[in-house]
């Protein structure tokens, strides 16, 4: 990781890479969750569904292995994925689902704010 600022106090752009260890490393979380708490406490079906999307971007994921991941009915993640695609945040093409480009956008967006976060927790924000 190199300089967090520029000159004149922006944050500098994140790379791929950092946003990819974000990724898998809540989806890490997600899963030491489970069993720990009532299913239904710890499951966010459509986060994971864009966390799973996002890591297996460019070729996309299954509809069969994303509800195998989801451990939820696949009725269930059925209706999220309809939710994501009225989002324009995922695209279904034969069976697959891709991160839209929209949809890469904002996950890059919410993986850099979880970054920041941290980063300004652990005090390591300042110049």
């Amino acid at each position: 990781m190199g300089q967090l600022w520029f000159e004149d106090g922006q944050n500098l752009p994140l790379h791929r890479s950092e946003l990819q260890q974000v990724a898998m490393s809540m989806l890490a979380a997600r899963r030491a969750l489970q069993g720990a708490l009532p299913p239904s406490l710890t499951h966010d079906v459509p986060l994971g569904i864009m966390l799973t999307l996002y890591l297996a971007e460019p070729t996309g994921a299954s509809i069969a292995s994303l509800a195998d991941e989801a451990t939820v009915p696949a009725s269930s993640v059925a209706r999220w994925l309809s939710s994501l695609v009225s989002e324009n945040l995922i695209v279904i093409t034969g069976g697959a689902a891709t991160v839209s480009a929209f949809g890469l956008d904002r996950m890059d967006d919410l993986l850099s704010r979880v970054i920041r976060s941290q980063r300004a927790l652990m005090g390591w924000d300042q110049h």
